[in-house]
């Protein structure tokens, strides 16, 4: 029996004929290692100018009759250059778009099933080394109607194949390698991380402010479903995301993000009602809330600040400080001249040690701290975002995250 392999392939692989070749060169080292291949690919039903050049490097296109052949507008483009790419290579390919395969509506993210005949060919086609190109899958209400299509650009499509065929890991190639002990814009010591659990890779996500992949890596959290992320610039490089295991070292990442801005509002009633009235409005007009800190004083008020993006910020201001004059509290106003630095790591919660450092640190280099919050794994301190790539800097060193894990 072959080993099943569950790839995802980025859209930025069809972006160029270079990367195409990258994408099927990646696909024939997967298949010559004896794999068994489903491949993930974008939809895109469309024409595209580049669509003769794209294919020219693989297939000789002599006729117009061929072309037409080729590209029919109601099917996938990119599998269909992926299709001729890799029969170049002499590698065979079955085309599935986001109609063919279909799963019923009930516990689609509990306990997904699909018809024994579609699992039956699937298997069939798997075991004599046929790669079957998956452009997404079509959810079923109870009338076997569409309810919901998931493309292959959906970030839990993988997920649910691998948890449909009784997988336990999944292989996403991407244009960039994610996970970095550090922002390498700043600290040049930084080191890719060559394993995270779940919640420690979706705290590095949130503090980079990329919060594509968190979908798919909570469902694998659920569903104990192992993910690779590499880079199909550099294929054998990779951070594993998986349940986690003891390590020595209780700090994974220490993450800098200088596109933050802060809003306050002093002397707000500490009754109950006021935080639901202060942030409903900012839910409703999109705006996204990161940290929240609520400072009570003895008097029965309380300043209460908050975080958004830098590109929110104005705009959360002018909500707020309507709030602000209904509710009689005193001022409202927002720094954008913040960053966050977020200390990631499991073991925190039981490592009073970590905070003492990141504080004595900070204060030994005369960085004020203008708040902080915390949770089990992550620890965040808002400061000045100039000193953000110094602070990155000396608690790279602290932490000995230059060090092999």
């Amino acid at each position: 029996m072959r080993k099943i392999s569950i790839i995802r392939l980025s859209h930025k692989i069809f972006d160029s004929t270079d990367n195409i070749k990258r994408g099927v060169e990646i696909i024939k080292r997967h298949f010559d290692a004896q794999e068994s291949l489903i491949i993930i690919v974008p939809y895109i039903r469309r024409f595209f100018d580049g669509l003769r050049e794209a294919i020219s490097p693989f297939y000789n296109i002599s006729q117009e009759s061929e072309f037409n052949q080729l590209y029919r507008p109601t099917e996938n483009i990119t599998s269909r250059i992926l299709k001729f790419a890799l029969l170049s290579k002499g590698i065979y390919t079955i085309e599935f778009d986001q109609n063919l395969i279909q799963i019923p509506k009930k516990k689609v993210f509990t306990e997904p099933t699909i018809p024994d005949f579609y699992k039956e060919f699937i298997e069939k086609n798997l075991e004599k080394g046929t790669v079957l190109l998956i452009s997404g899958l079509s959810i079923i209400d109870e009338k076997g109607q569409i309810d919901r299509i998931l493309g292959g650009t959906d970030r839990v499509t993988p997920i649910l194949f691998a948890k449909l065929l009784g997988q336990n890991r999944v292989i996403y190639y991407r244009e960039d390698l994610l996970f970095f002990n550090s922002n390498r814009e700043y600290v040049e010591k930084s080191r890719l991380i060559k394993e995270l659990d779940y919640d420690e890779a979706a705290n590095c996500l949130y503090a980079n402010s990329k919060s594509f992949d968190l979908d798919d890596i909570m469902l694998a959290k659920e569903w104990n479903i192992e993910i690779e992320f590499r880079s199909f610039y550099e294929p054998n490089r990779f951070t594993l995301i998986s349940g986690g295991k003891m390590r020595k070292n209780v700090v994974r990442a220490i993450i800098g993000d200088a596109n933050k801005a802060k809003v306050s509002i002093h002397q707000v009633q500490d009754r109950p009602g006021v935080a639901a009235r202060i942030f409903s409005p900012l839910v409703e007009n999109g705006i996204q809330i990161f940290d929240i800190s609520n400072i009570v004083t003895i008097d029965g008020l309380s300043d209460l600040s908050f975080t958004v993006s830098r590109e929110d910020a104005k705009r959360a201001y002018i909500i707020t400080e309507k709030f602000a004059k209904e509710c009689g509290a005193s001022t409202v106003e927002y720094d954008e001249n913040i960053a966050i630095v977020s200390v990631i790591g499991s073991g925190l919660y039981k490592s009073p040690e970590v905070a003492f450092k990141i504080f004595s640190v900070l204060a030994k280099n005369r960085i004020n701290i203008n708040y902080i919050n915390a949770n089990d794994i992550k620890i965040n301190v808002a400061i000045h975002r100039d000193y953000l790539e110094l602070a990155l800097r000396l608690l790279h060193e602290t932490f000995e995250l230059d060090k092999d894990e």
